[in-house]
């Protein structure tokens, strides 16, 4: 088995326990008036609770650890490395739930990331890391 194919398998388990986490674990607070300033208006992730907290340092941990490995494997000039970065920030953010959410759904929120870690895996796919210690 070669390492793109566990990175790739490695990605599945994280995107299924990102969902569980954003769909299950998580909620949005509708920001009020702020229809009148984008459209579909704008929220707010909820605070979580301890248990959720420790869901969610887990998965930052790993998707971190799985980011770090793949950029060790890319060429650092690369425009697919820039792409891999911003798209690992995207996922991240949502992760985190440090910024404000444009999605009106959390089934949405997660179709975003499901779209990012597609992206990642493309990405990962076309540049064939190198070997993973």
């Amino acid at each position: 088995m070669n390492n793109v194919h566990i990175i790739l398998e490695r990605y599945q388990v994280l995107e299924e326990q990102i969902q569980r986490f954003i769909v299950c674990h998580s909620s949005l607070k509708y920001v009020d008036g702020s229809v009148e300033v984008v459209d579909g208006g704008a929220y707010e992730w909820s605070e979580l609770a301890p248990a959720e907290r420790e869901i969610q340092i887990k998965l930052i941990s790993d998707y971190s650890g799985i980011i770090e490995e793949m950029c060790l494997g890319m060429p650092e000039s690369s425009s697919e490395l820039q792409r891999f970065i911003q798209s690992c920030g995207e996922v991240l953010s949502y992760i985190r739930q440090d910024s404000m959410c444009w999605d009106s759904s959390l089934q949405k929120s997660f179709e975003n990331i499901q779209r990012e870690l597609k992206l990642q895996k493309q990405l990962i796919t076309i540049i064939q890391p190198m070997p993973i210690m």
